[in-house]
């Protein structure tokens, strides 16, 4: 059934192991009400605000959030909302808490950098533990979802995350700050040791985007991890960005570490490590040493 807030493409069918998980229905209709409103407007002229250096905001960015959020609040009135633009104050002591990124790649949206960029993040969390995940890639059609426990999905088909290459072998995304200011000593340190003779083959920097991440799971490219610089001074990544992304990684069998080679904390914001677990250790490792 396509829900009343939408009216673009048919929402996915979701395999056996997920099809009976009400929250994450419900999640996949908020996603596909503000996703309806991202396809409408690509074409658009927008107006566009600054956050900051190269951090950008446009009235797309609002009305996908208030889309989301109308539909979350109606089909479960008594859960807390965490959302990047309309209910922004971090927290995570709710029983039931949904965390949305309305339009995870701003700039790629509003400068036409790639259809394959912008995409909307929603994640429910329970108790303090995520609990569903849905990353939707509107411009694409493309719909990432995990349930823990039973594993992560792109467009029903189950994801999964393996070693391909070495360190030395692989493709490395380094994800940096619109604003150079903000850069860390660590992620300026590592980007310049991965650059090296003894680096990683190919080292890259897209447009910031926390999307970005699940390229590893789509079998479109060879990337085989990425890096975000986040400076907790001033954080790149919040939970917004990161509680989605973090459950469909690791519900495909990768890792998302921090510097230390710890499990990310999304309500601590450190440099995030993405990929397999063992090219994960290798580029913690640089950090180390």
């Amino acid at each position: 059934m396509i829900c009343r807030y939408y009216t673009g493409m048919p929402l996915p069918v979701l395999p056996q192991e997920c099809a009976a998980h009400a929250d994450l229905h419900i999640a996949i209709k908020a996603a596909a009400a503000a996703g309806d409103i991202l396809i409408r407007e690509y074409a658009s002229l927008q107006h566009i605000e600054d956050k900051g250096i190269g951090d950008l905001v446009s009235s797309v960015d609002r009305a996908c959030d208030s889309a989301i959020c109308t539909v979350l609040a109606d089909a479960r009135p008594h859960d807390a909302i965490l959302s990047e633009e309309l209910h922004s104050a971090l927290s995570d002591d709710k029983n039931r808490l949904w965390i949305v990124d309305p339009l995870d790649g701003t700039a790629p949206f509003l400068f036409r950098m790639g259809s394959d960029i912008p995409c909307i993040l929603i994640a429910l969390r329970i108790e303090q533990h995520t609990e569903l995940a849905v990353a939707f890639f509107p411009l694409t059609d493309e719909w990432f979802y995990a349930v823990r426990g039973a594993g992560a999905y792109k467009n029903g088909q189950k994801c999964s995350i393996t070693a391909r290459h070495t360190l030395r072998e692989s493709w490395i995304e380094m994800n940096h700050y619109g604003d150079s200011s903000l850069e860390t000593t660590a992620f300026a340190g590592l980007s310049k040791n991965l650059r090296s003779k003894n680096g990683a083959r190919l080292v890259t920097v897209c447009s910031p985007n926390s999307g970005v991440a699940l390229r590893l799971l789509d079998g479109e490219s060879m990337r085989s991890a990425v890096i975000h610089d986040n400076n907790p001074a001033h954080p790149k990544q919040c939970a917004w960005d990161t509680v989605a992304i973090q459950l469909i990684i690791e519900e495909s069998g990768g890792a998302m570490l921090n510097a230390k080679g710890e499990r990310y904390d999304p309500f601590s914001p450190e440099m995030i490590i993405v990929g397999s677990e063992s090219v994960c250790r290798e580029i913690v490792e640089r950090i180390s040493g």
